[in-house]
């Protein structure tokens, strides 16, 4: 630690993660500090005091020997932690902690368990930056690509005192987009992703309170737009113990605010042992789902959704799927509504084409690879043609 305006922040980052806390300050040139919990066998310091004033003449002096007090309390430890804070601060990274609580002070857990709980903050890591990208209810090979480099731009730090942890290092700033080649493909910063996992954690944790209160798992779909996916349930699954409470929190290390002014710098979703068995019925939910399938169709506009302030553009087709008619539910860009306006006002066929998933009856394209306006007028249906079942045009 060469730069004295940044010392100070590492340092006391440093003692709160080792379970320490301020007690008070003196003319706001030093600060006193002390452990969270009683003088242990085998400590020598239970007080350090931290310089404040970069400028005074002794700043050096008194850095140096509060840092070497840390280090007469936890050796190796107080090393690395400075070391990783110090990373964090200067690189600017945001730290993900995935935590489960262990009857061992020393954090020891069962090797099944801690392996556990890293698939499952590896998985959350994945999910969110996919869903950052895209919102699906399950992705498998989809927006790999984003998730690929945000996975390599993360570092994992090291396990904190007390309960079992496995710290996750995300970048603030880079650049992460679905595709290296297409240039037109949006891309996305770390911190967006960091927050795409922040809403998927609070939307999971409003739909098990709501599932406590008598909502099946179907009810997790509605938060799909919010990063729910059935790779972000499988990820909670593997963090969220069956026997012990368990919990995930993202904390900003830096000046650039992640969460409204009204919300703390850090967040923490706790996860009980009965919420395991919720995720596990949302997993299954999600898993039997069918996956969707590129499909084309090829028809009538017969509703036009637009919202300028919510930016949401939105379609209802009806057409011929297999030889039955029905309407599918398309969400368009700005420029593929305009087609959708322009065939609904000529009264011409549309034809649009992506993937489709079906969502107890209806049948919805998120995104549109296709979207043409074709040459053909609308044709009233045949008297032999099968009938269409109106109950499609419902809203959810």
């Amino acid at each position: 630690m060469k730069d004295s305006s940044t010392d100070v922040e590492i340092l006391t980052q440093a003692l709160t993660r080792l379970g320490w806390h301020a007690t008070g300050s003196f003319r706001d040139v030093v600060q006193y500090w002390e452990p969270n919990t009683a003088k242990e066998d085998g400590n020598e310091v239970d007080e350090i005091l931290v310089p404040l004033a970069p400028t005074a003449a002794d700043f050096r002096t008194m850095f140096k020997r509060a840092v070497d007090a840390l280090e007469i309390n936890y050796g190796a430890l107080a090393r690395n932690t400075l070391q990783t804070v110090e990373m964090m601060v200067k690189l600017d990274l945001d730290e993900i902690l995935v935590r489960r609580e262990t009857p061992d002070d020393t954090g020891l857990i069962s090797w099944a368990g801690g392996n556990s709980l890293v698939q499952g903050a590896r998985e959350l890591l994945v999910a969110s930056a996919k869903a950052t990208s895209k919102p699906r209810r399950r992705f498998a090979n989809a927006e790999s690509t984003i998730a690929e480099d945000f996975l390599a731009a993360c570092r994992m730090g090291q396990t904190q005192v007390g309960s079992y942890v496995v710290t996750a290092l995300a970048p603030t700033h880079g650049s992460f987009a679905a595709s290296r080649n297409n240039k037109k493909t949006p891309v996305f910063r770390g911190r967006d992703i960091t927050q795409t996992l922040v809403n998927a954690l609070g939307a999971s944790s409003e739909a098990i309170v709501e599932a406590h209160s008598g909502a099946g798992p179907e009810n997790f779909e509605a938060y799909v737009p919010n990063g729910v996916s059935l790779e972000l349930l499988r990820g909670l699954r593997h963090v969220v113990s069956d026997e012990v409470e368990s919990s995930v929190t993202v904390e900003v290390h830096s000046d650039e605010s992640l969460f409204e002014e009204h919300r703390p710098a850090t967040q923490e979703f706790v996860f009980t042992p009965e919420d395991a068995f919720t995720l596990a019925r949302a997993e299954k939910y999600f898993e039997q789902a069918p996956a969707p399938q590129v499909r084309e169709v090829s028809g009538e506009v017969v509703l036009l959704k637009n919202s300028a302030l919510g930016g949401e553009h939105q379609i209802k087709v009806r057409g011929k799927l297999d030889g039955v008619s029905r309407t599918v539910t398309v969400t368009l860009s700005p420029e593929q509504y305009e087609s959708a306006l322009q065939a609904h006002r000529d009264q011409v066929r549309l034809t649009v084409r992506g993937e489709m998933e079906k969502k107890s009856r209806r049948l919805i394209i998120h995104e549109s690879n296709l979207v043409r306006v074709e040459s053909d007028q609308i044709l009233a249906p045949r008297s032999d043609e099968p009938e269409f079942d109106f109950s499609d045009l419902l809203d959810e």
